[in-house]
């Protein structure tokens, strides 16, 4: 018997696994399924990577930040020590 889409996603992890593994004894794999999994395994590891980058530039980010601060401050002091030798 097939379960409802509300009914699946309110199931836990653990009852997913359960129910798997019960419909898994009478059931012979296709080859959908290695595929599905496949590309399951796929996203994981894009989306991994995804989250990876987005720290990098994340840091990349507050650095440019920080020395576009120290360039500001540092050309404001060179602009009064200039105006000041006037």
């Amino acid at each position: 018997m097939a379960h409802t889409y509300a009914r699946l996603r309110g199931m836990l992890d653990d009852e997913l696994v359960a129910e798997h593994d019960r419909h898994a004894q009478t059931t012979t794999i296709g080859l959908s399924s290695l595929r599905d999994e496949l590309a399951r395994r796929e996203h994981a590891r894009d989306t991994k990577l995804m989250i990876n980058l987005t720290k990098q530039m994340r840091n990349m980010t507050v650095a440019v930040l920080v020395l576009t601060g120290v360039v500001t401050v540092a050309t404001i002091m060179n602009l009064y020590v200039f105006y000041q030798s006037l």
